[in-house]
């Protein structure tokens, strides 16, 4: 399954990228941190805009902190309240940092699974990929939150680093969590592929390369291709 991500500074702009999507991508990841602003605030009818173009497409809202490599610049309980707004009101499913306060971040969690909306708890690392003991204890700390999808991102900077964030999924097989774990940048690009081969219940394109939202996305198009080329069914 192909998650487009999506980041627009206006609002409009986000709705009518979401509808242009109905029939491309298999889900859509809304990043709503690219509307903060002093001037806007998320409420019901942004969610129910949102909701009715992606038509019967799942939408995952995600509202990225800035030290993850987002833009929201508000404070946590305003970043988090967003995604309550996603929750209560038809989103399907929701992404929080692992790295987000504990108190919010499972309240979140717990409000989400009374409303069956799936939670991805995440974790970024912009710099680097961690040694493999450290992945192991990301990963084991994700699954305490009660989480339905872990997701670990890394950066790639030498061939080494791509088999230890890969290795992760022989311990998600083991514990019988969904994760979905690849590396940024160039060197990167090719673990969102292999993450699907692996098990991943989605993987993350851009609607086109040069609308990528993070380092080393390749476009919708080029990524079913390969799939289709080196792994067909």
């Amino acid at each position: 399954m192909f998650c487009v991500s999506i980041l627009e500074r206006d609002f409009t702009d986000l709705v009518e990228k979401v509808r242009s999507l109905s029939g491309i991508s298999d889900l859509i990841e809304v990043r709503l941190d690219g509307l903060a602003s002093k001037d806007f605030s998320l409420e019901s009818h942004h969610v129910h805009a949102l909701k009715e173009a992606g038509g019967s497409l799942p939408l995952l809202f995600t509202n990225r902190r800035l030290a993850e490599g987002g833009h929201f610049q508000a404070d946590d309980p305003r970043r988090i309240e967003w995604l309550h707004q996603c929750v209560e009101n038809g989103g399907d499913l929701i992404d929080v940092e692992l790295m987000t306060p504990e108190s919010l971040r499972q309240d979140l969690i717990i409000q989400a699974k009374k409303h069956g909306v799936k939670s991805v708890v995440s974790y970024h690392d912009f710099n680097e990929t961690p040694p493999r003991e450290k992945l192991s204890e990301i990963l084991a700390e994700a699954l305490e939150t009660d989480c339905d999808i872990v997701k670990i991102v890394t950066t790639a900077r030498n061939p080494m680093d791509l088999l230890a964030t890969l290795s992760l999924y022989e311990e998600a097989i083991d514990s019988g969590i969904k994760l979905i774990a690849f590396s940024m940048g160039p060197l990167g690009s090719i673990t969102r592929i292999f993450s699907l081969i692996l098990g991943a219940p989605f993987t993350y394109c851009a609607p086109k390369r040069e609308s990528a939202t993070a380092p080393g996305q390749m476009d919708i198009s080029t990524m079913r291709t390969l799939l289709e080329e080196f792994f067909p069914l």
